[in-house]
């Protein structure tokens, strides 16, 4: 439950977090409903997953409505029971008041029945995780990857025309030549607003950006800081709200030869289970 025109504002006191608090305060005075400021915590909580709370004022004032108000989740002893693999799992050790932990397995122990998971939450409050797989794998060979946040990747040619200069999607069977320009468009997609969030995109070896400097950039109505690195090109975002936005940037073809195209990730580094990536593929240059 939460107020979908509660946004930040510019002046201190129009934090989002602090506001939602304090409408939380005046429902418990007015019609105290135990229902209503479970749901308003859940949504505390949610925010709190990709999202600074912007103030230690905010902060502090967030934790105390999940502390006092409602029922005291931290009392609460129902355990989170996960089923993984056919089995019940069994932490050998859980974080004081939280109830985090983390369990790893060998690429040996994993079996088939591992793609299934269940989960069941006893007693009050949320519980939420992530399960990660990870692997190595040729570049050309991975596989597009998607969920909350997600990004998509296209090559495309700059050609001369008549009345200027157009961007062409790159036909395989006219492939590029040195000296070519190539503009990488990548389109970000993500349904919830997000803080720290790092794309980075790995050029193949035979393309060198034109923008060498890193910088500042305002684009898409967002501020973010663009740097250019031997073999890849980063965008940091301090904060990237709800939407989809299209960043684009040139390189030069400098050798011939066939080249890996790696894939563009994305990550929410302040929760790192949104994350994903584009496919790999392989680029002809003559």
């Amino acid at each position: 439950m939460y107020w979908k025109k509660n946004v930040n504002g510019y002046f201190w006191h129009e934090n989002a977090i602090a506001i939602h608090v304090a409408l939380m305060q005046a429902l418990d005075e007015i019609d105290p409903n135990e229902a209503e400021q479970e749901e308003l915590k859940i949504w505390l909580l949610k925010q709190k997953q990709t999202q600074d709370w912007g103030s230690t004022t905010a902060t502090s004032e967030a934790i105390t409505a999940l502390v006092m108000k409602g029922s005291s989740w931290a009392d609460e002893k129902g355990m989170t029971q996960i089923n993984w693999g056919g089995s019940e799992v069994q932490p050998e050790q859980q974080e004081s008041g939280t109830g985090y932990f983390r369990q790893e397995l060998d690429a040996k122990e994993i079996t088939p029945e591992h793609q299934r998971v269940t989960v069941r939450k006893e007693g009050k409050g949320i519980a939420w995780g992530a399960l990660y797989y990870q692997y190595s794998e040729v570049m050309d060979n991975i596989k597009e990857n998607t969920n909350a946040l997600q990004v998509s990747k296209k090559l495309l040619r700059v050609a001369t025309t008549p009345t200027g200069s157009e961007l062409q999607d790159i036909d395989p069977q006219h492939p590029l030549e040195r000296g070519e320009k190539v503009t990488v468009r990548l389109v970000v997609k993500t349904d919830r607003d997000m803080e720290f969030v790092h794309l980075k995109d790995a050029r193949p070896s035979c393309l060198e950006a034109t923008d060498e400097l890193s910088k500042c950039v305002w684009k898409e109505k967002i501020c973010y800081y663009q740097s250019n690195k031997d073999a890849s090109m980063n965008f940091f975002f301090n904060f990237l709200p709800k939407g989809t936005y299209v960043f684009e940037y040139t390189s030069v073809v400098t050798r011939s030869g066939s080249y890996s195209e790696g894939p563009a990730t994305i990550q929410c580094l302040y929760a790192p289970e949104f994350t994903s990536h584009t496919a790999g593929n392989k680029i002809f240059v003559k």
